[in-house]
């Protein structure tokens, strides 16, 4: 349950990073346009100016996109190598053979409850010796029967 909480909270943070970088990103890139720009000209004589700015629109966004993205993988990578250099300082290995600890601890005593049996002993008889075995309509005494 906490290696799925902390993946979680991981992925939620490394999302509002992502959601930062690009929304300061894109406003730096768009300070930079100065004011009154004439867009390209895409399309022949006559095509509204909107579509120039449309794929200017979509080519500054891709690249602000790939700016934030690399800044998220940076982090996830500085993150990863941190985890490997903090499971390298782990202990690893077995104890050695005087290692002075605490001995093993010693295996309980037998009990003496006795377990029963889950079939009745051979004096008992026969399964069942005492009432007759019934089967279906024989079973319900009360059972109708449908015309």
């Amino acid at each position: 349950m906490v290696q799925r909480t902390s993946a979680a909270l991981g992925v939620a943070v490394l999302t509002a990073m992502l959601t930062s970088t690009q929304a300061q990103t894109m406003a730096g890139r768009a300070a930079l346009v100065p004011y009154g720009t004439v867009p390209p000209a895409v399309g022949p004589p006559g095509t509204p100016q909107l579509l120039g700015l449309y794929g200017w629109y979509q080519q500054t966004n891709l690249q602000v996109y790939v700016v934030a993205l690399n800044d998220v993988f940076l982090v996830t990578a500085a993150v990863s190598v941190l985890g490997v250099l903090g499971a390298l300082l782990l202990r690893s290995g077995a104890r050695a053979a005087g290692g002075g600890g605490a001995p093993p601890p010693a295996e309980p005593a037998p009990s003496n409850v006795s377990i029963p049996s889950p079939r009745p002993a051979p004096e008992a008889g026969p399964l069942g010796e005492d009432r007759p075995a019934t089967v279906g309509a024989a079973a319900r005494p009360h059972a109708r029967r449908r015309r």
